[in-house]
């Protein structure tokens, strides 16, 4: 009579989402949906990313402080206006 027991183990390879590609999808977005129009709003950017308000500014933000976004004239309201600046504009 044999006594004990038979184990089997499998392995498994989950293949696991990096979120720098998400990010980058987005900026890419951001560029494109801005340089179509300039004048865009924030909620117009919300509806477009299907993001928050809060994720929207953090993505301005961003790329504000890497000299890829500019804002021209007021902030809130009518008459202001988006610049995508090219990488080489940035640096300077």
């Amino acid at each position: 009579m044999n006594h004990g027991f038979l184990a089997g183990f499998s392995h498994v390879v989950q293949k696991t989402t990096m979120i720098q590609p998400t990010v980058e999808s987005a900026v890419e977005i951001l560029i494109r949906t801005i340089r179509q129009n300039p004048q865009i709003t924030q909620s117009q950017l919300m509806d477009k990313l299907k993001l928050s308000r809060r994720g929207v500014e953090w993505y301005i933000k961003n790329m504000k402080e890497k000299g890829l976004l500019k804002r021209h004239g007021t902030q809130r309201g009518k008459g202001g206006h988006w610049e995508v600046l090219e990488k080489e504009e940035a640096r300077q």
